[in-house]
């Protein structure tokens, strides 16, 4: 008896089990979702399970799966559960794809007992768009994603692209999108539409292509740019000489016009494109030539401004031991003489020790080394291939030796000065003139001064506001043979 019991219980079970059903439905209703758009995102489907008289507590175990195929999302939502969301990826529909959910019943000493339902899936798909052709543009097949460079001014140009693949076969509508300023259609259901560039903006050309059933779409796109306008440069002379007659050369990226102007001592003779003729003045000694170029892009112009010398050269500075000019520079030798003129190149200067004492070594171009024993009074003439310059005279003393300071002001038209520095070791101090040999004022050590000599603590002065005009040599003896001649100008 109790062997048909159990037999009628397994029975019971076994019929239960076999009316088991599970069916498939999605978010949207009806078949919606199983005409997937893969660019509206992932798609949620739902199992409805008749479980029949089924009771989980009786010891069975419910278990859902779900089988997406062929390259769905890897990555799906609610995997066991009677809601799953998947995302299929946009491809090709072929072979045909699935989606199918299996429930399995299972108890133990019990045989299994399973349901499923499985339905196809269509990919609404679009390819890629491979390529797009501009005629009229530098470049006539610009790569997705790169630049193009199209020439200035405003003209018509013509873009078209493949018809993509779809499957299912659909027709396909375009969006198109051009720069700020330019004329051409927005929409269309031809894959090939005009454009009118504007003067001179850039920006982004792109197409849009969609499934006439769907959201799903490809995208190519370029960017526009309009050649800039690259700095100039000038190639020629920059120093000429009075008169002379130059031509410069200009040079600039994308270019399509010049202009030149000229200021100072530069005169414009004739301009051609990239070329210019110029004249130098006969007086004046700089000028600046300028250079402006554009390409009518309505972009900002570049321009390059070059300053050309004209003639001899002019001294702008000129130092000792890069000090400013005084009278006199004192230094502890050796000292560095420098004299920095308007134009460098070509130009030199010529060194002359006019009175006093020392050595000069040239240190450059338009420098030199001295060593002053004490006072060295020295000339430097400048030139270049126009011919002689400015000059500028330095007084320059050794103060190392600790006797005295030169004189001052020099030249002078009343009185002059010496700082005497080791007035113990003073014997004498003479003034001489050059043409008229004899002294004509003196200082004596042992007190002896004249009415026009004059001394004020280490302070010696001479008054030669009635000595003829000329050139004079103040003259210092020192104890121990120390003597020191400085030349003197009365004007």
């Amino acid at each position: 008896m109790k062997k048909a019991i159990i037999f009628i219980f397994f029975v019971l079970q076994f019929i239960n089990l076999q009316g088991q059903s599970v069916t498939i439905s999605c978010n949207a209703g009806g078949n919606a979702c199983f005409s997937v758009d893969p660019c509206l995102g992932s798609s949620n489907y739902f199992a409805t399970i008749n479980d029949g008289n089924f009771i989980s507590g009786n010891g069975w175990t419910r278990t859902i799966t779900w089988e997406p195929t062929l390259s769905a999302s890897t990555n799906p939502v609610g995997q066991g559960t009677t809601l799953f969301t998947c995302t299929w990826n946009d491809q090709a529909n072929s072979p045909a794809r699935t989606i199918k959910v299996s429930v399995k019943y299972t108890k133990p000493g019990v045989a299994d007992g399973n349901a499923s339902d499985q339905k196809a899936v269509t990919i609404k798909y679009i390819a890629p768009i491979s390529q797009m052709s501009v005629t009229g543009a530098i470049t006539a097949s610009p790569t997705n994603g790169g630049t193009v460079d199209v020439p200035c001014g405003s003209q018509s140009l013509t873009f078209s692209v493949p018809t993509p693949t779809t499957s299912p076969s659909v027709g396909v509508t375009y969006d198109w999108s051009f720069p700020a300023g330019w004329v051409g259609q927005s929409s269309s259901t031809s894959n090939t539409i005009n454009g009118t560039t504007s003067t001179g903006s850039g920006g982004i050309v792109s197409v849009s292509a969609h499934r006439s059933d769907g959201s799903c779409y490809q995208n190519y796109s370029f960017t526009v740019t309009r050649p800039v306008v690259g700095t100039p440069t000038i190639a020629g002379v920059s120093a000429m000489c009075n008169g002379d007659y130059a031509t410069l050369t200009g040079n600039s990226t994308n270019a399509t016009s010049y202009s030149w102007t000229v200021t100072g001592a530069l005169t414009k003779l004739y301009q051609s494109g990239s070329y210019v003729l110029l004249t130098a003045s006969s007086s004046g000694y700089d000028g600046t030539v300028t250079l402006t170029t554009d390409n009518g892009c309505q972009q900002s112009a570049t321009s390059l401004v070059k300053t050309i010398y004209v003639g001899t050269p002019q001294i702008t500075n000129a130092t000792v031991d890069w000090q400013p000019l005084a009278y006199p520079n004192y230094i502890n030798n050796p000292g560095f003489l420098t004299i920095t003129v308007n134009n460098a190149t070509g130009s030199s200067t010529n060194w002359t020790l006019l009175n006093g004492s020392g050595n000069i070594y040239y240190a450059g171009q338009n420098q030199v080394s001295v060593y002053a024993y004490p006072f060295m009074r020295v000339e430097g003439v400048t030139s270049n291939q126009c011919g002689t310059g400015e000059a500028r005279t330095f007084y320059v003393q050794d103060i190392s030796n600790g006797y005295y300071r030169m004189a001052s002001p020099n030249p002078t038209t009343s009185i002059i000065s010496s700082d005497i520095l080791a007035m113990d070791a003073l014997k004498k101090v003479t003034l001489v003139s050059a043409a008229r040999p004899g002294i004509v004022r003196m200082y004596n050590a042992n007190g002896s001064l004249n009415a026009d000599t004059h001394r004020n603590n280490n302070l010696l002065s001479f008054d030669t506001g009635n000595l003829p005009r000329g050139l004079y040599y103040l003259n210092f003896f020192f104890e121990g043979n120390r003597n020191y001649t400085e030349q003197i100008e009365l004007n």
